[in-house]
């Protein structure tokens, strides 16, 4: 049967059957492997949150910014119809809350995402 390997990322001398092909094509061992697999499956994860980040910071601000556009002509988004509500000032005010909290998400997740691409 089998004899012993050496792990090729650890260095550890396993029982020859206890090793497999990694994602390099590399002979590594079980523990090696899962522990390869699970960053992975992490770091894609991390790209979702990224990219929801950038989507959810773009539609925020997109929509503060348009909405301050389209106030002086007492036009408004139905969603955002009750923005004015509590006075003109209160109703900047949230527009351009939204415009900054909107410009850091996309900011954060446009950061991650190059992050994540030159790595």
């Amino acid at each position: 049967m089998g004899g012993l390997g050496v792990c090729a990322r650890c260095q550890s001398s396993v029982p020859a059957e206890r090793l497999e092909y990694g994602a390099t094509g590399d002979l590594v061992c079980a523990s090696c492997s899962a522990v390869s697999l699970q960053r992975s499956h992490s770091q894609g994860e991390g790209l979702t949150r990224a990219r929801g980040m950038l989507i959810a910071g773009l539609a925020l601000g997109g929509m503060g910014g348009a909405s301050a556009l389209m106030a002086p002509a007492g036009l408004n988004f139905k969603l955002l119809a009750w923005i004015d509500t509590a006075g003109p000032a209160i109703g900047w005010g949230i527009r351009v809350f939204m415009i900054l909290v909107g410009g850091g998400l996309a900011l954060g997740g446009w950061r991650l995402l190059t992050k994540a691409a030159k790595a």
